[in-house]
């Protein structure tokens, strides 16, 4: 009996454990807000350069001229001297595939030097994705830039503050074509109608060629970042103004991660003109027509979802089609054919259907399977009560 007891009792433990609640890493569902499918990865440099997320991508520290120190708002992070060539590395394969990027992150500038890289994501020097907080050689101010090949987009604001922390967030929001920057919580600065794409950044084919450095420029510069750095994040989403927002007003309200995730998701969706592409349709080049076969009398069912072909031959989901609601029943009258256009959302496609409506088969007459009878042929037998069933 005792050892039953304390079975149950142990049971009972494990299962408090498994159901109590955790951080992000632990299996919670919101950060500040955020969803957690909308993170790739969390650096906090408490003490390491592990991954906080779900994801396991850890980062790793190249060099020997850093530090993790104690902080009185983060209790700990990381510090680089700049001195020689030291910078965190991230996995390349934490940009693979990605439509949409914010990257964002609290950065203690502790020199003016121009050219220092609080973040270089790319391929190349001719491919790539970057934050320069005191500015490049070339601009001074803090510099977010997008670069690929001939096609530049730059945006332009005062510098960093020294020897403070400030929160610095860049987005890379593809359907809706805007480069911007945040600091502490603010827009300072944005570049509307950018055409970009991710795949002109990225390796898709082989992950090892992407180079996400913290600290460090991809084009070899010898200017290394001087500052202290915490809660380094790599978002798959376009972060909206509020989230960020509420990202730098947690941690200042003491970084309180448990309030955080308690927190009730974001409920404000970025909203977009109907002429404006989402997602895949903006790589959308055409649908070919579909066939449809009905009957004499009855309406087709047009289909909801239609192949669509992308460009350079990308793979991409069912295209959403929106069909005109028919007026009358007119056109499947009489056998024939004819042709229904609908319209795909932030596109000028006019999809087709080609319905075809074929004579209906007359119905089978059905079987006779009771024959007449008269009615004296009945008989009412009477039940267990002697009674016959005409009462």
């Amino acid at each position: 009996m005792k050892i039953n007891r304390l079975f149950i009792v142990i049971v009972l433990i494990l299962c408090s454990l498994v159901t109590s609640p955790g951080f992000a890493q632990d299996g919670d569902q919101m950060l500040d807000g955020i969803g957690e499918t909308g993170l790739i990865s969390r650096y906090q440099f408490k003490g390491n350069d592990r991954d906080w997320s779900r994801n396991n991508l850890h980062a790793i520290t190249r060099g020997t001229d850093f530090r993790f120190i104690p902080d009185s708002l983060f209790s700990n992070v990381l510090a680089l001297s700049g001195e020689s060539e030291t910078y965190v590395s991230i996995p390349g394969e934490a940009v693979s595939g990605e439509e949409s990027l914010t990257i964002c992150g609290w950065i203690n500038l502790l020199s003016a030097q121009p050219g220092q890289m609080f973040f270089d994501f790319g391929k190349n020097s001719n491919s790539h994705f970057f934050a320069a907080p005191a500015g490049t050689k070339e601009k001074p101010g803090l510099q977010a830039a997008f670069v690929a090949g001939s096609k530049i987009y730059t945006t332009s604001s005062d510098t960093v503050p020294l020897k403070k922390w400030s929160h610095l967030a860049v987005v890379l929001d593809v359907p809706a074509k805007t480069l911007s920057t945040y600091l502490n919580g603010a827009l300072v600065a944005e570049v509307k109608d950018a055409t970009l794409d991710l795949s002109q950044l990225f390796d898709t084919d082989s992950e090892n060629n992407n180079q996400l450095y913290v600290g460090k420029s991809i084009d070899g510069e010898k200017s290394f970042l001087n500052a202290k750095l915490s809660d380094f994040r790599i978002y798959r989403i376009p972060l909206t103004s509020r989230q960020i927002g509420r990202i730098y007003f947690t941690a200042l309200r003491g970084g309180s991660q448990q309030a955080a995730h308690r927190g009730q998701p974001e409920q404000t969706l970025q909203v977009f003109p109907a002429t404006t592409p989402q997602l895949y349709n903006a790589f959308l080049v055409s649908i070919p027509d579909t066939q449809v076969e009905t009957t004499v009398g009855n309406l087709p069912r047009l289909p909801r979802f239609v192949k669509g072909v992308y460009s350079n031959g990308a793979e991409g989901p069912d295209v959403r089609v929106i069909w005109p609601a028919p007026e009358d029943n007119s056109q499947v009258l009489v056998p024939g054919t004819y042709t229904v256009t609908g319209k795909v959302a932030g596109t000028s496609l006019q999809p087709r259907v080609v319905v075809t409506v074929r004579s209906a088969e007359a119905p089978a007459t059905p079987n006779r399977t009771l024959e007449a009878f008269r009615l004296d042929q009945v008989r009412l037998d009477a039940d267990i009560h002697n009674q016959d069933g005409s009462r």
